[in-house]
Parts: structure tokens; sequence; C-alpha cells
């Protein structure tokens, strides 16, 4: 390292020194990091690092870095993105290397860092230049995201940086062009990792013919593989390599296509004397799919902007029919004509399979949403049907259209759709019924309409199906038509606490050209009534001005949505000031289940003070729910050990959220009854031994008293979850 760290200072130092500052020099990042500690990880034991993180990350700020425990005893070292709320636009003042030469040299004198994730274009584009300063892999990394905001070409030894990586489970290259010259190192790659790979994904590369074939030749030695997204080729299709990979691959579970021949084909079965134009081949189509029909394991199949076609369509549809595990189809910003639907609506018709299909961000005209629906009543397994967004002003919404009514009857079960409401002069009885149904609702104030506001909130009140709410309040309601602000939010009010069951909330207040302490005041009432929403997981705000008592309202509001609440977004167009800050930094410090947290601003001082506030409160409760998914995970049953102490108090305060539940779904791939079985068995395993958990008796204590056969630890389970549903680990004193 020693001689690295040299070698690269002296690089630096033959530079303009105005363009290298040296205010924050590499020597001194590692220095404040003691980096001379090697890592402690093992089987048994979590390193030192983990438990300094909030240091660390202070340190590594002016790099644009940062560390993040990502599952229990698992690091994950990341850039900044411009878009997240790590700061921003915080670019921090030290030399433009020093980022880069951290990325690819602290997984190797760490084990526990098993992901690293490329944001930072300045990192990206300097990996290749410290390359040259490390030597040898990083034993343990598991995952290279490397996915910059733009596309940009890379120089060749990007990837060198990391080792090579040497036992890779995921490789997820996005907006990188991948040019003929670099697609062989990149293949390289792929067949070093091949052995562990289990997941790839090959986006925005700009492939010729030649590369996107020279990748999938090194896919097809990647036996193990699982996850696939590939883009196609943006000259030509690359249909029969890929045909190639799917053969080799007998595991594939989820594969996920962007582009598929949108570039046209050219193959052998095609006659280009008489073509003009880009022409698609059914038999290479067919030919894809067969080759997915022998992967019995297959299970979900995705296109992305993909145009559904006669033959596109002809051949998806053949593939519905004769592939039996198949289970979830998404076709996603995907266009449709109505011979590409009448083939999918055949086949949905004869498949008795499928259970999900997902047709989000699709463009879709309203015949043939309907002749999509009209499979519905000959399929009875399918369990999700998915529509694109669907206006209030569209064709589908008139009385007279049946696919309105077989959307009514079917909406509340299986078929979802997102209903975006420009707000009438008048709620019809079709938009009556659809806002009743709707999976997703979008309401815009657009205008003093206050008493057909009330209305659409009434009719909105009826809904039992409703899953997300986005209101996005612009003002309403006039002394003519007897309606305020007040009967406005009042109505809104009434209708949340009426369909009470829903997950996501938005409010937009940033247009509202009446918003003021007034509407603030108003807020009350809405937090009011989704405190008693007990599924609410995701709530957002948007607004002009984030004032004192919005922030001190939103606060108890969150308080008392600590069973449910998961994530929580606050975006405030003017500045932020510093008793707001102070008050959202103790609301995150007070509600430890808060992990995913976004406070967003757009002046650019409020940016940086506001990230650097909460970025060590936000990786405290993150450090916090690992440790009590710790406790849930490894619990094996057996007797308490003292050691467990954290991770069960961690437990015992998170026990019963929602924040720890979706952790554990995601940590274990397990369903959400399956966790909570486990949740209540973990509870039920730390109320059994509270006192040695307490540390108050140690696993075994013979009591002295009459024969001394009695022993403590033998009392009823029963006694011991009486003793401890009245008090928690941390009202012991240790």
């Amino acid at each position: 390292m020693d001689f690295a760290l040299r070698s690269l200072q002296q690089r630096i130092g033959g530079g303009d020194e105005s363009h290298y500052p040296w205010r924050w020099s590499l020597e001194r990042l590692l220095r404040g990091l003691s980096t001379e500690r090697s890592c402690s990880a093992d089987a048994f034991t979590e390193c030192w690092l983990i438990d300094q993180l909030a240091s660390w990350n202070k340190a590594l700020r002016p790099t644009r870095l940062v560390l993040t425990e990502f599952e229990p005893g698992k690091l994950c070292l990341r850039s900044y993105d411009d878009g997240d709320d790590y700061g921003a636009r915080y670019r921090g003042g030290g030399n433009e290397n020093d980022g880069a030469f951290l990325m690819a040299w602290l997984p190797r004198q760490h084990q526990c860092i098993h992901e690293v994730l490329v944001y930072d274009r300045t990192h990206f584009e300097r990996l290749s230049f410290v390359s040259s300063f490390i030597v040898g892999p990083a034993p343990n990394l598991r995952r290279v995201v490397v996915q910059p905001r733009y596309r940009l070409d890379p120089e060749s030894g990007f990837l060198e940086a990391f080792g090579p990586p040497q036992c890779l489970r995921e490789l997820d290259l996005t907006n990188v062009n991948v040019s003929d010259v670099l697609a062989p190192k990149v293949a390289e790659v792929l067949r070093g990792n091949a052995p562990t790979l289990r997941g790839v994904i090959l986006v925005g590369n700009q492939l010729s013919p030649e590369s996107a074939g020279t990748l999938l030749l090194a896919l097809v030695g990647c036996e193990g593989l699982k996850n696939l997204t590939l883009q196609d080729s943006t000259r030509s299709s690359a249909c029969d390599a890929m045909a190639e990979v799917f053969r080799s691959s007998r595991v594939i579970q989820k594969l996920c296509l962007v582009g598929l021949c949108k570039a046209g084909m050219s193959c052998k079965h095609l006659n280009y004397s008489f073509a003009s134009g880009r022409r698609i081949c059914l038999r290479c189509l067919n030919d894809l799919f067969a080759a997915l029909e022998g992967v019995l394991s297959f299970q979900h199949l995705t296109l992305e902007a993909t145009s559904i076609g006669d033959t596109m369509g002809e051949a998806l549809a053949q593939f519905l029919i004769k592939h039996h595990p198949l289970q979830t189809l998404s076709l996603l910003n995907c266009s449709f004509d109505i011979r590409g639907a009448t083939h999918i609506a055949k086949a949905l018709s004869t498949n008795r399979t499928l259970e999900h299909l997902n047709l989000r961000n699709c463009s879709l005209e309203a015949e043939i949403v309907s002749k999509l629906c009209s499979s519905l009543p000959a399929n009875t397994t399918l369990k999700s049907f998915v529509l694109p967004e669907i206006s209030s002003t569209a064709r589908i919404m008139q009385e007279t259209n049946p696919t309105l009514e077989l959307l009514k009857l079917e909406s509340p079960g299986r078929v979802q759709f997102s209903l975006f409401v420009h707000l009438p002069s008048f709620v019809s009885p079709a938009l009556a019924q659809a806002l009743g149904c709707a999976a997703k609702v979008k309401i815009c104030h657009w205008g003093f309409v206050g008493d057909v506001l009330c209305a659409v909130y009434a009719s909105l009140a009826l809904n039992r199906s409703l899953r997300s709410l986005h209101i996005d309040y612009m003002g309403g309601g006039t002394a003519d038509d007897g309606t305020t602000p007040g009967a406005l939010i009042s109505a809104l009010s009434s209708a949340l606490k009426a369909c009470g069951r829903f997950q996501s909330f938005h409010l937009d207040l940033h247009r509202a050209y009446d918003e003021s302490e007034e509407t603030g005041s108003l807020l009350v009432e809405v937090f009011a009534a989704l405190t008693q929403n007990p599924c609410l997981r995701k709530f957002s705000l948007v607004t002009s001005r984030l004032t004192l008592k919005m922030a001190q309202s939103l606060s108890v509001m969150v308080a008392q949505c600590k069973r449910s609440l998961v994530e929580l977004n606050i975006a405030s167009i003017d500045s932020i000031s510093d008793p707001v800050v102070g008050v959202l930094l103790k609301m995150i410090t007070n509600n430890v289940f808060l992990s995913r947290i976004s406070v967003r601003c757009s002046a650019w001082d409020d940016v940086v003070r506001t990230s650097a506030a909460m970025d060590d409160a936000k990786e405290s409760n993150q450090a916090l729910l690992n440790k009590a998914a710790r406790f849930v995970m490894s619990l094996d049953g057996g007797p308490a050990v003292s050691a467990e102490h954290h991770c069960a108090a961690a437990f015992d305060e998170l026990c019963g959220t929602a924040s720890l539940r979706e952790h554990l779904m995601a940590l274990s791939a397990k369903s959400e009854q399956q966790v909570s079985l486990d949740v209540k068995r973990a509870r039920c395993y730390l109320q059994e031994n509270y006192m040695v958990f307490a540390g108050i008796v140690q696993v075994a204590v013979v009591c002295e008293a009459g024969d001394g056969t009695m022993q403590l630890d033998a009392l009823n389970a029963d006694c011991w979850r009486a003793i401890a549903q009245y008090l928690k680990l941390s009202d012991v004193v240790r």
C-alpha cells in the first residue's frame, strides 16, 4: 500500500497544483481512516469498521464516497449520484483521483466490502488511471455496478481497478459505451467470473453486432446465471447469439430484453434486395423463444422499449402458449398495434399458468386496452393485470364503453390501473366508477372548482382497492361556490380515512398559489388522517417552503406511524431554515425505524448542510435495522448468548415494524407471511430468555433455596413472557 500511495502522490504532484488541490490529500485521508488496521471480518465476527461507519463517512465525504451496511455484516462502497440525497451538488474539495483510488483500494483491504457502486462521472473516468497503482484482486467483492447518469466512453482499464474481480455474483454496466475494442476486455471479466456469476446487466452500451456477439459468447460459459438483462444491438438484432446463451443456461429464472429487434434484423431468412426499412424475422424470433422454452426454471420475462407488432406479437403469443412454467410477463414502455394485441389476447385466453401481466408505461389506444381486457373472463389463473395510466378524458371512460364495466368488476381483485384525473366541470357516473375501483389515482387541482373536487374525493372514499394516491394541490375554492381551502382539505381528509388501506401517498404543494401558514395548519388534519391508515408504507411531501409548524406536524405523524411507515421523502423548493433542519434531524434520531428517508431542496448550501447533518443519523438507523435483522436470521433455537445483547436490543426496539419486515424480505427472499412468522418466533425467544439478554443472570442459574434442585432457567416460558412483555432491553441499566 505504501508503494502504491507514494507512486500515486508522485504522479499527482507532477501535475498542475491548482488542478490537484492538496487540502484533502489522499495521504491525510488514509491517516484519518486508520487504514493500518486490517479487516477483522470472518464467518463469526463482523469487522471493526462497521462500528466506525459514521466517522469514516465523515472523512470520505470530500471524496464523494459513502459506506453503507446494506445487509448485516456486509458493506457497500458507493459514489454519490448527482440525483441522490447524499449531498447532490456537493463536490467536496478533495483531489479528483482520491475517490477513484479509494474505490479500488478499500475492497482489497477490507473483505467486509462486498459491493462497489460507481455513479459519479469523475470517479468513473479516473478508474483506469488509478488501476496502474494497485495490484491484486479484491477477494470478497461480490457486486460491481457502473452506472453513470449519462452515457460515457471509458478507457479500457476501468474494470482492472477492481482486480479484475474473480468471484463476482453480479455485474451491472449501464450507460457505458462498450466499443469493439473494449468488448473483449468485458468478455474476459465475464469468462473469469463464469463459475460465480448469478446476475448480469448490460444496458445502454451502444453495441455493434460484433460487440454484442463477443459479450454473448462470453455469457455462454456462465452456466449458473439466473438473472440477465440485455439491450439488443443498436445496429442489427443479435437474436441468434441470444438464443445460444439461452440454450447453454439451464437455471436462468429472470430475463429482461431492452429494445428487442428495435434496429431490425439482418439474417439469411430475409431477402433485402426487395426490402426497405427495418424488418423482423419471425423464424429467428421463434428460434429465440424456443431456446427459452427449453429452460424449465425460466419464470419471468420482461420486454422493455419493444414494438409489439404483428410479427413480435405472434412469436410472443406462441411462447405464452407453449412455455407453461412462465409466471410473470412484463411489457414495459412498449408500443402495440391492434394485430400484436390480438395475438397476445388470444394467447391469454388459452394460457393457464401465467399469474402476473404488467403493461406499465405502455402506449395503448382504447381499442387495444379493450382487446387485451377481453381475455380476462376466459383466463382464470391470472392474479394480477397491471394496465398503463388511464386519463379521465380517454375514450375508455365513456359511459357506453364495455371495458369500463369489465374493469369495475375485475379491478378490486385482478386488474390494477392508474387513473389520472384532469379535473372536469362535473363528476360523471363513469368517472365516479373509475375512482371507486382504480388501484392508483392521481388528482391535479387546476382552478377554482372546489365543489367538483369535493365530489371527486367523495367518490374516492368508496374505493376499497386503492394502493397509491397522488395529490397535486394547487389550491381551489372561492367565496362564490362556498368552498374554501379548509373545506377541500377536510374533504381530502375524509377520503383518506374512508379508503385507509393504501400503501403510498404523495402530496405536492409546491404549485399551490395559496400556500401559507394557514395551509400548513390545515395539513395537520391530513396528517391525522394518515395516522389512522395501518398500511401506509411510503409518504412523499413536496412543498415550496417547509415551515417549522409543518415539520413539527410531520414529526408527530411519523412517530404515530411507527408500525407501518417505511419510506419518507421530503422536498422543499425554497431554502430550509436551521430550526426546521433541527426538527427533521430530531425526527430521524427519535424514530429509529426510519432508514429510508430523503430530504431535498434546491438551494446549494442547504443541500450540503442537510445531507451532512442527516447522513450519520440515517446510517445509525440502518445499522440498528441490520442488527435486528441479524438477530432474526441467526436464530437457531439454541441457548441465549450474552454477546447477542446488541442485536437483541435492536430487535426489541424494531419488532413489529414494517421496516424490519421489508428488510428481512429483501435479505431472505421470503414472503411477508413467512417473515412475520420468523419475527414472531424471534419475539418469543427473546421473551423466554429476557433475563439472560438483559445481563441479569447467566444462561443457567441454580437457586439454593430448599433442596437446591430448582433451576431459574427451567421456569415455564409463560412466566418469562409475562415478565418481558412490560419491559424492553433498553430499560435495563447495564
